[in-house]
């Protein structure tokens, strides 16, 4: 069977024509479609950022940009049917199995593991982004466990979302649904591109060091676990001192002393 199926570019098209509208901008017989005027008011605002983006490097001479593309490639195609279908859980195999689909592919094609890595990261977001529920997460503990798995890659996988759902539409989409999935879609970017200190790469309160001197404790995976969860706690804005996470550490720990007694 032939590595991508055929399906699939009308998918790629999609994404072509998806980041040439936001990184190029509208080209005047563009001004009276609804499907693209939605998309500049929701995500125009990123143009510059989105651009820098997709011109990093991520390995040898081949940028985001590149890589994005063969993702949309090698991920499983949308099919022709309404998006609530298409994009259910029992439409779609699960993002895992498509990631590793497009991983083993981009190592037969002997990319870099870098590369394969990005594209399987990619490929694997896009599920995710909305695995179980009609639109994406915009739940600040969503946000943060969302760019913990996906990294850089998430924003890949926002546009792979939005690629796959207008390839899977046979007519313009419909406004109403198309709009709530971009105003979600612009709140998860922003996320990556203007709050990154809060959900890519937050300042820790503690560290594992803290937990062992403060508290008593071993190295080991419970440390581990534990800093997930203030991690977590701290980007909710439920915890936001030293003092505050240390407390949090110690109700969970006496939390679990007392279930196992």
């Amino acid at each position: 069977s032939p590595i991508v199926d055929s399906r699939a570019l009308d998918t790629v098209t999609s994404m072509v024509d998806l980041l040439t509208l936001l990184t190029q901008g509208r080209s005047p017989e563009d001004s009276a479609n609804a499907t693209i005027g939605l998309s500049i008011t929701h995500l125009g605002v990123f143009k510059t950022a989105l651009n820098a983006y997709l011109d990093r490097f991520i390995a040898f001479e081949h940028t985001i940009r590149h890589m994005l593309y063969l993702a949309t490639a090698f991920a499983l195609p949308a099919r022709n049917r309404s998006y609530e279908s298409v994009m259910s859980v029992e439409e779609m195999t699960s993002h895992e199995d498509q990631a590793r689909r497009a991983m083993r592919i981009s190592k037969a094609l002997r990319l870099s593991n870098l590369e394969s890595d990005w594209i399987g990261r990619c490929v694997a977001s896009q599920g995710r982004f909305g695995k179980n529920r009609r639109f994406p997460p915009t739940d600040p503990r969503e946000m943060y466990q969302y760019y913990r798995l996906s990294e850089a890659a998430g924003i890949g996988g926002v546009f792979l979302y939005l690629s796959r759902y207008l390839a899977s539409e046979i007519s313009p989409p419909a406004l109403e649904p198309w709009s709530e999935l971009l105003e979600a879609s612009a709140t998860c970017i922003a996320a990556y591109f203007e709050t990154p200190e809060k959900y890519i790469q937050p300042e820790p309160l503690i560290t594992g060091d803290d937990l062992i001197y403060e508290l008593g404790l071993t190295a080991g995976p419970q440390i581990g676990s534990l800093l997930e969860q203030i991690i977590e706690k701290q980007v909710c804005d439920e915890l936001g001192t030293r003092e505050e996470a240390l407390e949090y550490a110690r109700g969970v720990l006496d939390s679990s002393e007392r279930e196992s007694e």
